[in-house]
């Protein structure tokens, strides 16, 4: 079945206009079955199917247990042989060229559940680097996953890559930025937290000193981001919206 995969635009405010997209697929809560078949993807157009067709990227099976990639996906591993266990990445980590892939071609983990520091937890979400390669260029990805012991299905939430060729933050819609972009990223990234966050509204306007008193737009997005864990996670943002633009000014 295909979906729609969509596209963040980060323009430069300064220095020569510039131009790069972070490709989502938004959430697809794809499912992995348990068995050997298990799932192909297409991270493309999120197309599915229990065999291989034309165009999949990745097979996950045996519930999450088994990872078998084709050549231009490549996780992100402990090393750089084929069968090396990919790696549970930290949200906010980064995944750049320097990355550690296998590069040869097809490729598969087995080994990659478990309680170790960078292992999949079973029934739990985690996030998968990789570098996925379409036209010849290779682009800087992630993917949030719950893989299982083959007791159960896992499922293959949400995926993203920075079609740039630059560096991707795990969990995060944004791209590694340059210096003259940071202010740009820091304002998208306040972007998404409007759409994933409530609160963020009733916050800034319990904060009217600090957010009031002279600060400018790209002041208060820097103190805003680093209160987030003071803003609770919701589902709608239209009414928080209007709340931070009074509280920050145009």
């Amino acid at each position: 079945m295909k979906k729609w995969i969509h596209r963040i635009v980060l323009l430069a405010l300064a220095g020569p206009l510039a131009e790069a997209a972070i490709v989502i697929s938004g959430v697809q809560n794809i499912e992995i079955p348990t068995g050997m078949d298990g799932v192909y993807v297409d991270l493309s157009d999120g197309s599915t199917s229990s065999s291989e067709f034309s165009g999949w990227d990745v097979n996950f099976f045996l519930g999450g247990t088994g990872i078998y990639a084709a050549s231009n996906f490549q996780p992100v591993r402990e090393g750089t042989e084929w069968s090396d266990a990919v790696l549970n990445l930290s949200a906010n980590s980064t995944v750049t060229a320097s990355s550690k892939f296998y590069t040869e071609g097809i490729n598969a983990s087995s080994d990659h559940l478990g309680s170790g520091e960078f292992e999949f937890t079973v029934g739990e979400e985690g996030y998968l680097g990789f570098q996925y390669t379409a036209d010849s260029i290779a682009y800087s990805g992630w993917m949030r996953v719950t893989l299982t012991n083959n007791t159960s299905g896992g499922i293959i939430h949400e995926w993203a890559w920075n079609d740039s060729g630059e560096g991707i933050v795990v969990g995060a819609f944004v791209a590694i930025p340059e210096p003259s972009q940071l202010l740009l990223i820091l304002s998208v990234f306040l972007a998404i937290c409007i759409q994933k966050y409530t609160g963020i509204g009733e916050f800034c306007c319990a904060h009217p000193v600090k957010l009031r008193e002279k600060m400018s737009r790209s002041k208060a997005v820097v103190y805003l981001l680093s209160h987030l864990e003071e803003i609770s996670h919701a589902r709608s943002c239209v009414a928080q919206d209007a709340k931070l633009k009074h509280c920050i000014g145009k």
